[in-house]
């Protein structure tokens, strides 16, 4: 029975064009995002085509009425404009103490909980 078994994974694995990772002459998968030694390499230098940088979902004047809105709150947060590490910080800090989900990004609740309509901030 067992070497049917066998018989059976060895057929399977030639079927679907598997075989273990000691016998694949380009050695162990590559982790996702890593391109291997042998990928070509694209003029400006990068091997994975990347998707455009996202766009802010606030304005400046948006994020400045967040940090002021948190301040406001007794958490230290400067109003520079840019939605940065402090900030994403001093969000979490905030989600935490009213019980909210943790994310550190200003969703409906946490900005309604902030007293700030996400109408007049977002985009």
């Amino acid at each position: 029975m067992r070497r049917g078994v066998l018989t059976l994974a060895v057929v399977m694995a030639a079927a679907c064009g598997t075989s273990s990772p000691a016998e694949r002459p380009d050695g162990p998968p590559q982790p996702i995002g890593v391109a291997p030694p042998d990928a070509e390499i694209s003029p400006e230098g990068s091997p994975l085509e990347l998707a455009p940088a996202p766009q802010p979902l606030f304005e400046a004047s948006g994020v400045r009425r967040v940090q002021s809105a948190l301040a406001a709150r007794g958490i230290e947060t400067p109003a520079t404009g840019r939605y940065d590490g402090r900030t994403q910080q001093s969000m979490l800090e905030f989600q935490r103490r009213e019980g909210l989900a943790a994310t550190g990004m200003p969703d409906l609740l946490t900005l309604e909980r902030l007293g700030l309509d996400a109408k007049e901030l977002y985009r």
